[in-house]
């Protein structure tokens, strides 16, 4: 029989709630806005709302209307345009709110080592409608699309937990929003704390600010002309073998402000010259189709025109040039292969300077990955793309909300062992499965019954101190 009962997935915001109050939020946010809605309950209802739904801001106003979450937080209606500021409210004070997050999550927390983790990445945007949305580098391989970079860092292993988010234009690189990142954090870290970022930032101006402010560096090296001597000796050099079976090797280059290690991988190796097989074929096989149309004087097919003859205001002479009519397939393959590899192949470069063998470097920087899975919960699990706004302090509240939600279930994992190595939309899953039913009696009494418990939410929730 149809009834007045309304049911909703509860795990979701007790666990927002209980990390909204221990990092003391309501202290960082009640100063934004003094009238009108409540800005703690909307923000709690967003970083619900983004979590569990994570639709557009308009129908986001449309769930938080709903009768039992208004009574549950005490708001009268809200309307988007509500939602709105609250997130410009959030993208104009970002610097001041991320240092205050950091002062009460290192109070809250006792860090025994501040090593971080550095790294950059992209949002591609679907409009252009401000100066903030640019072309550039698009790690999201939309090149034809303007975008947003966003730089995060984390405490490395053993937290693995994101202290900072720095949002940029679309056209900026690496290396210039290096300086911008680790200004957010250079001030919460210990002496010699070490700062792990890959090749993409390495530049002498940024290990030099790394070095100033006491701290220690780790990061790739892009393999230049200058390491090709290094490279040719480096058997002749007796390189260290890392592992029992010797698939990955080491020598060490010592200079009076860093050292470089040198590594040779086996995998690397054939990965890399299967990549470069691959491409070779292909450049046969296409030469050889290619010369076989020329032959028969056949046109020249499209593929082989390039870009320009999609643009109807470009006419182009083809002059063609085949060493196909000299070479066997044999020896075509052999001398794409030569063009398709760099003697490089296998090798790769980290320098640093701090008092670390090659083999402990090695580790350190391979646990740089945590980053890289950060990103990905925080954009395909968190799912903050697509970002549905286009004024620029409303994309940087957006993001700073995705941020927040991404540091809580962090610090989940961090807290609840049962967390500790289960991917986020698990978490989410496990969350939205706890169900709170609100029973109206007659008299209008409400009852309230909890419902879909597992071992993992209650768990979880009872590490959040929602359930005894």
């Amino acid at each position: 029989m149809p009834n007045s009962n309304k049911s909703f997935p509860v795990g979701t915001i007790k666990m927002m709630e209980h990390y909204y109050q221990k990092l003391g939020f309501e202290r960082i946010f009640s100063s934004l806005k003094s009238k009108g809605h409540d800005i703690n309950s909307l923000l709690l209802l967003l970083l619900e709302y983004k979590f569990t739904e994570n639709g557009s801001i308009n129908k986001a106003a449309d769930w938080i209307n709903q009768g039992f979450l208004l009574d549950r937080y005490g708001l009268d209606p809200v309307h988007r345009q509500t939602l709105y500021l609250a997130l410009e409210l959030l993208g104009e004070h970002m610097d001041e709110i991320i240092a205050s997050i950091q002062k009460e999550l290192f109070e809250a927390y006792d860090f025994k080592a501040t090593d971080i983790n550095l790294d950059w990445t992209s949002i591609v945007m679907h409009g252009n409608m401000t100066e903030f949305i640019l072309y550039g580098y698009s790690r999201d391989h939309r090149p034809d699309k303007c975008q947003i970079t966003i730089g995060f860092c984390e405490i490395a292993a053993p937290y693995n937990i994101p202290i900072a988010i720095t949002v940029r234009a679309g056209n900026v690189n690496d290396q210039t929003h290096f300086a911008d990142t680790y200004g957010k954090v250079r001030h919460l870290l210990k002496d010699e704390s070490l700062v792990i970022f890959d090749k993409g930032a390495h530049s002498k101006a940024n290990v030099a600010l790394i070095a100033e402010s006491g701290n220690r560096y780790l990061t790739a090296k892009k393999l230049n002309k200058s390491d090709e001597k290094n490279m040719a000796a480096f058997e002749k050099s007796c390189p260290e073998a890392l592992d029992a079976e010797g698939n990955v090797r080491a020598v060490t280059i010592v200079k009076p402000k860093s050292r470089t290690f040198l590594y040779f991988s086996k995998t690397l190796y054939a990965a890399q010259m299967r990549a470069a097989e691959r491409r070779a074929r292909e450049m046969v096989d296409d030469a050889m189709v290619f010369y076989t149309d020329l032959r028969a004087g056949r046109k020249v097919r499209k593929r082989f025109l390039g870009p320009a003859k999609r643009n109807v205001l470009i006419k182009t002479h083809v002059s063609v040039q085949t060493l196909l009519a000299d070479l066997g397939y044999d020896e075509a393959y052999d001398y794409a292969l030569k063009c398709c590899t760099t003697g490089k192949e296998g090798f790769f470069a980290l320098k640093t300077n701090a008092d670390v063998t090659a083999a402990e470097a090695l580790v350190l920087y391979r646990k740089k990955d945590s980053i890289e899975k950060l990103f990905h919960s925080f954009k395909n699990e968190i799912k903050v793309k697509p970002v549905r706004c286009w004024k620029k302090e409303r994309i940087i509240g957006v993001l700073l909300i995705g941020f927040i939600i991404q540091l809580f279930v962090s610090l989940l994992r961090h807290d609840a062992e049962i967390a500790r190595h289960t991917c986020t939309n698990f978490i989410k899953k496990c969350l939205r499965n706890l169900t709170e039913t609100v029973i109206v009696r007659e008299t209008g009494e409400k009852r309230r019954v909890y419902s879909n418990f597992d071992p993992m939410n209650v768990e979880i929730l009872r590490n959040c101190g929602a359930i005894s």
